[in-house]
């Protein structure tokens, strides 16, 4: 027999009344009826009766009907507990990175948690915020790790992993050592401009930083990552709005941009579960790294 019997039979037990009782559970009044007849004939008594206040079980049916509420509750204690085990000893995760952290990520944090989760498969994805914000919400991967200069989604959970700030990284040899000083847009004037195509989440207050200090007459030039930019400002080639922890984790010059202009990295996943030891073990690692 199926268990899901018992939460007609207890429906009917609750609403007194077999259409009631039917129409709760979606089946039609006769497929209930002929459900309770079936029982009833192999039971070889009456599970419900007729009184003033409608359908109550019989002094049997209250027996049986309290069997099946235990059953119903083993069912629930049961699934959640699979649920539970399958989250804890999962093997497979996907991770969504921002464009600005993959190398990072795969040089920091991927050898660690390979070497303390050995036994987990982790797929790695690239991709600037935009694209990924899709696929989270529908679940097709665990989590994202992507910076926001505001808050993430309401859709999604999240953690804060670090803060940081945009700045302009410079050259050794850059004359000026403040940005608000009357002499910056003259030197800036003799650089180009690197636009990283990984900084994609950015090009909007890239271009609002160059109009606000003056410099959108400078020539642009696309990088192809934040190593590539870092590798022409020291080659005295050109500057670039970038953040700060990229400008210090590629040995660069930088001048901080006053308005400040902050951001955050968050660690999203999905609101329909909660953290697991994986989770913890790559948000331990960014906290520890991504400074």
């Amino acid at each position: 027999m199926e268990i899901r019997i018992f939460e007609y039979l207890l429906a009917v037990e609750e609403e007194k009344n077999i259409t009631k009782a039917a129409e709760r559970c979606f089946i039609s009044q006769p497929a209930l009826s002929k459900h309770i007849g079936i029982i009833e004939k192999r039971m070889g008594f009456p599970l419900f009766q007729k009184t003033g206040n409608g359908m109550e079980p019989t002094e049997k049916g209250k027996i049986y009907l309290d069997a099946g509420k235990k059953l119903l509750l083993i069912e629930k204690e049961t699934l959640k507990n699979v649920e539970e085990a399958v989250a804890s000893r999962r093997d497979r995760y996907s991770v969504f990175i921002d464009h600005t952290i993959y190398n990072f990520f795969m040089e920091s944090i991927y050898p660690m948690l390979k070497a303390a989760r050995p036994q987990s498969f982790i797929s790695v994805f690239s991709a600037d915020s935009s694209s990924a914000m899709d696929y989270l919400k529908r679940g097709q991967y665990d989590i994202g790790v992507f910076p926001f200069h505001t808050e993430p989604p309401s859709f999604l959970n999240h953690v804060v992993l670090n803060g940081g700030e945009f700045v302009l990284a410079v050259p050794d040899g850059f004359p000026c050592n403040d940005i608000n000083d009357a002499s910056f847009p003259e030197a800036a004037g003799n650089y180009r401009m690197f636009v990283s195509q990984e900084l994609s989440f950015y090009r909007e207050i890239q271009d609002s930083r160059m109009q606000y200090y003056n410099l959108s007459g400078l020539e642009t030039v696309k990088a192809g990552s934040l190593r590539n930019t870092a590798a022409g400002i020291r080659n005295n080639e050109g500057i670039s709005f970038i953040p700060q922890w990229h400008a210090q984790r590629y040995g660069c010059r930088w001048l901080p941009l006053t308005p400040q202009i902050s951001y955050n990295f968050f660690y999203l996943y999905s609101s329909r579960r909660n953290l697991n030891e994986t989770d913890m073990a790559i948000i331990s690692g960014f906290r520890d790294h991504l400074k």
